[in-house]
């Protein structure tokens, strides 16, 4: 099986991000696993009132994100989508991008 897995990283790594690495190493014994990683530290540096209000939509709607993950998709053709957290630069938009693939999607919350 194919299995795409998606995780937006903290700017701190902790609980939830250990456990995603535990996941895609148990899986990938047995299936064939990718990443997409998405970096909260990009968004770190990008202080003023502006770039802010460009993040918080961005939250909502990230198209650089959903072009990276079409990418992934078109080359890798995933039966199963597996997601752990996509905020804040992946973007709730993906949930719609990904819907709209008819793909399954396996979402955890870890916390």
């Amino acid at each position: 099986m194919k299995i795409l897995q998606i995780f937006n990283r903290y700017v701190f790594e902790g609980g939830e991000e250990n456990s995603v690495v535990r996941i895609f190493d148990v899986l990938n014994e047995r299936h064939d696993v990718r990443q997409i990683l998405f970096e909260s530290n990009d968004w770190n540096d990008q202080g003023g009132a502006i770039n802010r209000a460009k993040q918080a939509m961005a939250m909502i709607w990230n198209p650089a994100s959903v072009k990276r993950v079409r990418k992934e998709l078109e080359s890798f053709q995933p039966d199963c989508i597996l997601i752990h957290n996509l905020f804040p630069v992946g973007s709730a938009a993906l949930l719609r991008y990904l819907t709209d693939q008819h793909i399954p999607v396996v979402y955890y919350v870890h916390n």
